[in-house]
C-alpha cells in the first residue's frame, strides 16, 4: 500500500510538471495569436459599429421625414377641407339664387370664383403633401426592412465570423492536451496490482441465535435478596414468567405422588426442579 501512495505522489508531481509545460506551450502558441486576434476584432468591431451608426442615422432621418411630411399633409388637407366646405355653401346659394340683405347675387358669384381658385390651389398643395408623405413612408419602410434584414445581420456576421474561424481549431487541441496531461498510466498499473484478485466474501451468518435468560434463585426471598438491593434492574414481569414456568414444570414432574423425570429435560433443569420440589415440601 505504501508503494501505491508513493506512486500517487510521484504521478501528481509529474502531472504538475506536465501542466506547467503545457501552460508554457499555450502561452507561446495561443497568447500571441489571441493578442493578434483581439486587435483584429477591435478594428473590425470599430469599423462595423461606425457603419451601423451611419445606417441608424439614415433610418432616423427617414422616420423624421415621415413625421414632417405627415404633419404637412394633415395641415394642407385641413385647410383644403375648410375651403371645400365654404365653396360648397356658396355654390348652393347660387343655385338657389338667394342672397342676403347685405350681399347680392353678383357678390356671391365673385366670392365663388375667388373661393374656387383658392380651393384648387389648396387641393393642389394637399395632393403634393400627400404624395410626399406616401413617398417618405415608403422610403422609411424600405430603410427599416433593409436595416433589420441586411445591415444588422451583416454587421453581426462580420464582427464574429472570422473570430470563430480562427478559434475553431484551438479548442480541440487544448482539450486533447488536457486529456493527455491528465493520464496517469503508472498509477493505474500500481492500483491494479494492489487490488484483490478475488472479491472479498462477507462473514458467514450465525446459524442459531443465542438469548440469555434470567435464572432466579428460589432458595432466597426475591423481595429481600433482590428487590431491596437492585430495584431498578429486575423486572416484575420476568420474575412472574419464571415462577409460572417453574410451577408448571413442577406440576408436570410430580404425577400421582411420585416423581417422573421426562427424558427431554437437561441435568441442570432436573436439579432446579428437584430443589423446587424440596422447597414446596
Amino acid at each position: 500500500m505504501w508503494s501505491v501512495w508513493r506512486t500517487v505522489l510521484e504521478e501528481n508531481e509529474k502531472l504538475a510538471r506536465a501542466r506547467l509545460a503545457a501552460i508554457e506551450v499555450f502561452q507561446q502558441q495561443i497568447a500571441d495569436e489571441a493578442k493578434v486576434l483581439r486587435d483584429y476584432k477591435l478594428a473590425v468591431s470599430k469599423k462595423c459599429l461606425n457603419n451601423i451608426v451611419n445606417v441608424q442615422k439614415e433610418l432616423h432621418l427617414s422616420v423624421a421625414e415621415v413625421d414632417r411630411t405627415k404633419k404637412q399633409y394633415f395641415d394642407e388637407e385641413h385647410c383644403a377641407h375648410d375651403v371645400r366646405d365654404k365653396a360648397r355653401d356658396i355654390e348652393e346659394k347660387l343655385k338657389k339664387k338667394k342672397g342676403s340683405f347685405f350681399q347680392s347675387i353678383t357678390s356671391l358669384q365673385k366670392n365663388s370664383a375667388r373661393v374656387t381658385s383658392r380651393k384648387e390651389l389648396l387641393e393642389e398643395k394637399s395632393t403634393g403633401a400627400r404624395n410626399d408623405y406616401i413617398l417618405s413612408l415608403a422610403a422609411s419602410n424600405a430603410h427599416q426592412n433593409r436595416y433589420f434584414t441586411v445591415d444588422l445581420q451583416t454587421t453581426m456576421t462580420s464582427m464574429e465570423h472570422y473570430v470563430f474561424e480562427r478559434d475553431g481549431g484551438k479548442f480541440p487541441s487544448q482539450s486533447s492536451q488536457e486529456r493527455d496531461d491528465s493520464k496517469t498510466p503508472v498509477l493505474e498499473e500500481e492500483s491494479e496490482d494492489e487490488s484483490p484478485k478475488e472479491p472479498s466474501q462477507p462473514p458467514p451468518p450465525l446459524e442459531t441465535s443465542f438469548e440469555a435468560n434470567f435464572e432466579a434463585n428460589f432458595e432466597a426471598n426475591f423481595d429481600d435478596a433482590f428487590g431491596s438491593q437492585h430495584p431498578a434492574t429486575i423486572k416484575e414481569e420476568s420474575i412472574e414468567e419464571d415462577e409460572e414456568e417453574e410451577a408448571s414444570g413442577a406440576q408436570k414432574v410430580v404425577v400421582g405422588g411420585r416423581a417422573s423425570i421426562p427424558e427431554e429435560l437437561e441435568p441442570d433443569q432436573l436439579a432446579r426442579l428437584q430443589n423446587l420440589k424440596e422447597s414446596n415440601a
